[in-house]
């Protein structure tokens, strides 16, 4: 769903996709859940 700001919840991943250079999830056959990976940028 849409990232609403006067909402009390959803925004954690609307906060990794600001931080983050790139990020994704996988999810892997036979495993409940899934991974999510992020890729920061270090500062010059």
């Amino acid at each position: 769903t849409p990232h609403r700001a006067g909402r009390p919840g959803g925004h954690g991943m609307f906060i990794v996709q600001r931080l983050c250079l790139d990020w994704g999830v996988v999810r892997l056959p036979g495993v409940t859940g899934k991974r999510v990976w992020a890729e920061l940028g270090a500062p010059a």
